[in-house]
């Protein structure tokens, strides 16, 4: 229970982090061009807002799965380099 809390927490604090600097610096990130009108190709965004919005909730998602990737490649080495141990 405490770990979901702790992960609650990180990715509330995370959340607005994430939408305050995109807010901040979108002129230096490239991510100011979602408002209309639009010029030729452009993400689904309807706004700034939506796009700000989506980034914002998607990032610990994303972290979350490449933990999750980097955790089952370490046990198949682990699991690998054992197996040549006693061989």
């Amino acid at each position: 229970m405490i770990w979901f809390i702790i992960f609650l927490g990180v990715y509330i604090v995370g959340f607005f982090v994430s939408l305050h600097m995109l807010h901040k610096y979108k002129e230096d990130l490239d991510v100011d061009c979602y408002d209309p009108p639009h010029d030729g190709w452009y993400d689904d965004y309807p706004s700034n807002a939506h796009a700000y919005l989506a980034f914002s909730f998607m990032w610990p998602i994303f972290w979350f799965v490449m933990g999750i990737q980097a955790f089952w490649k370490l046990m198949v080495n682990l699991s690998e380099n054992i197996g040549r141990k006693f061989k």
